[in-house]
């Protein structure tokens, strides 16, 4: 849907042209982040992975969330080991030294609000210039 707004104020003046989303209230913006790890030393099904955090607090806070490779092996974090940052893991089946450990993370985001109406067109609208305002919109 292309929506033009036109504001007059004795003729008219085109003040903004753009296209809209769906108003859909349930749709969720997320930002996607993944963390790396580097196998350290690995025993059959189980490695110890270096790299992906640097202390023990946060070993423990993201130990719920599942791990991945890129090999396609699927693991879980089972405790911290010392306090700088290594981790022992369990994965589905043998690891290989070339793999890389990785873990995905997602963030709610909200879009930001900064905008500058006087920089996207020539016209400068105030609220006590503007006699009405209607939207036109284009159906495509």
């Amino acid at each position: 849907m292309l929506i033009h707004m036109v504001c007059f104020t004795g003729s008219h003046t085109l003040v903004a042209t753009g296209t809209l989303l769906g108003a859909n209230p349930n749709r969720v913006v997320v930002k996607k982040v993944v963390l790396s790890g580097h196998p350290f030393k690995i025993m059959k099904r189980q490695a110890v992975v270096r790299y992906m955090f640097f202390n023990r607090e946060d070993i423990m806070w993201f130990k719920p969330i599942e791990l991945k490779t890129k090999w396609g092996r699927r693991g879980h974090i089972k405790e911290p080991l010392g306090t700088h940052g290594h981790m022992k893991c369990i994965f589905d089946g043998q690891l290989k030294s070339q793999d890389t450990v990785l873990m995905t993370l997602y963030k709610r985001i909200y879009p930001k609000w900064t905008y500058d109406i006087e920089g996207s067109a020539n016209v400068q609208v105030t609220p006590e210039t503007v006699v009405s305002c209607t939207y036109v919109e284009d159906m495509e």
